[in-house]
């Protein structure tokens, strides 16, 4: 059998995903090579907010040409999308050419899902089970959803403890600690959560704001509070995993890769206000299976947090929550399943 692992980006969980996946079918002696479909779009398209439902038009003519015949020539059995790009241009091409291929569904986060091409997708791997009845058309579909639960992404899968995260550090195993995961928040909705957390009669918590590429943010955040000495920031790093593993809360936007981050580490999360359709989604689902606590506006994210510090059961409830959806042999399952698929039809 011979697999193509399609992933939509450079994201660090869905490289995670398709890798194991590689290393899984390989030492099955099955070929599996991984591509990434964002390569034949431009730079401008994958960088924008593009509704999924016109990602079609992203692909010009040569590279979608380029793009079919690579795929024809390589003569693959199986497709895995991990993603909806993935899947809507395998559907664009399913309208034009004859694709004939058991095709695989891998949802890498908690939000997007695309049920097109339901008829030739063998296997929707779903990281949670609630999807409105209005999503199946008939038992069939239903019958197609394998809920796997979270695929762990690279590093954060490690077995390590909050205090053995903290000793790493260097930082004060007994001290609160909250990170503001600040990617995509925005400057203005940083500091209106500080200023209100540094308003109210609270005491003994940390706040650090991992604020990644934005090197500005960093040193103005650092300025800004520069006489609070519980208040700092750090810029780009590679251990988010320790730092959220050492965290007692983390804040972030309620986007896919912070969401998948602080959940693998079990850290109780408070999810800021939503903007895009898909951030509400997220919201929803999350809030919903209460693995999250809901700040819509900056006044309930302030409530959280004091809830949070001054209150260990809340934190430790939503912990507790979480823990139900991490399952650490997601991608077992999901290999094992399409390994059984493809004897199954051999014989």
């Amino acid at each position: 059998m011979k697999i193509l692992v399609l992933i939509d980006s450079d994201d660090s969980n869905q490289l995670y995903v398709a890798r194991v996946l590689q290393n899984k079918f390989v030492s099955m002696n099955f070929i599996c090579n991984i591509k990434n479909i964002s390569l034949y779009y431009p730079e401008n398209f994958k960088n924008s907010a593009a509704d999924y439902r016109s990602t079609v038009y992203g692909m010009n003519l040569f590279n979608a040409k380029k793009f079919y015949n690579e795929f024809v020539n390589e003569e693959y059995d199986t497709i895995i999308c991990t993603y909806g790009l993935a899947l809507k241009t395998i559907a664009y091409f399913k309208k034009r050419y004859d694709f004939r291929y058991q095709i695989y569904v891998i949802s890498t986060d908690y939000s997007y899902c695309s049920f097109s091409l339901k008829d030739e997708v063998k296997c929707y791997f779903l990281p949670l089970g609630d999807f409105d009845d209005d999503m199946f058309l008939d038992r069939e579909m239903r019958n197609k959803v394998l809920v796997s639960g979270i695929p762990v992404s690279e590093n954060f899968h490690l077995n390590i403890s909050r205090n053995e995260a903290r000793l790493m550090l260097g930082y004060d195993i007994n001290m609160f600690l909250c990170v503001i995961f600040a990617s995509g928040m925005g400057t203005s909705s940083i500091y209106k959560i500080i200023d209100s957390i540094v308003e109210k009669p609270l005491v003994g918590y940390n706040i650090l704001v991992i604020s990644d590429k934005d090197a500005k943010l960093m040193m103005d955040v650092n300025e800004k509070y520069r006489k609070h000495t519980n208040i700092f920031s750090i810029g780009f790093t590679d251990k988010v995993y320790l730092y959220m593993r050492s965290a007692d809360v983390v804040i972030a936007k309620p986007d896919s890769f912070a969401c998948v981050q602080a959940l693998v580490c079990n850290a109780p999360l408070i999810l800021t206000l939503p903007f895009s359709n898909r951030e509400i989604e997220i919201y929803k689902r999350l809030t919903y299976h209460g693995v999250v606590l809901g700040g819509k506006d900056v006044s309930k994210t302030v409530l959280a947090f004091q809830s949070v510090l001054l209150d260990k059961s809340v934190g430790l409830s939503v912990m507790s929550n979480q823990q139900k959806y991490i399952n650490r042999n997601a991608l077992d399952l999901i290999c094992n399943k399409i390994i059984d698929d493809s004897l199954s039809q051999q014989f």
